[in-house]
């Protein structure tokens, strides 16, 4: 989640935009839906296919590896969940985390230990 709001606050034009983040219990699905929305200067169509893949960056001049949402995608995944995104130029970008709930234990899913 930290990995997600630090992207989402580089994203930021100027300190007039803002990030908000939501989170529900979706009783329907038994998820708990993250929502992490950022009023920055969005993700190009042909980039945001590519924007979970292992070293993909697109911060080479400030230090990124594009390791980030390679790595947070890939936590959420070992706990059965999803994450979706939606960008618009201009307008922001909008991460959606969606975590399955066992139901016996009341937990977020994950893999036994």
């Amino acid at each position: 989640m930290i990995n997600l709001v630090q992207n989402a606050c580089q994203a930021l034009p100027d300190a007039q935009k803002g990030i908000f983040v939501s989170i529900k219990f979706d009783k329907e699905k038994s998820d708990i839906v993250v929502n992490i929305r950022d009023e920055g200067t969005g993700i190009p169509p042909e980039t945001l296919h590519h924007i979970t893949d292992p070293f993909f960056t697109t911060k080479h001049d400030s230090g990124g590896v594009g390791l980030g949402l390679s790595i947070s995608l890939k936590i959420i995944e070992e706990h059965g969940g999803r994450m979706h995104f939606d960008s618009e130029i201009g307008a922001g970008t909008t991460i959606e985390i969606i975590l399955p709930i066992d139901p016996e234990n009341q937990t977020v899913k994950g893999k036994p230990e």
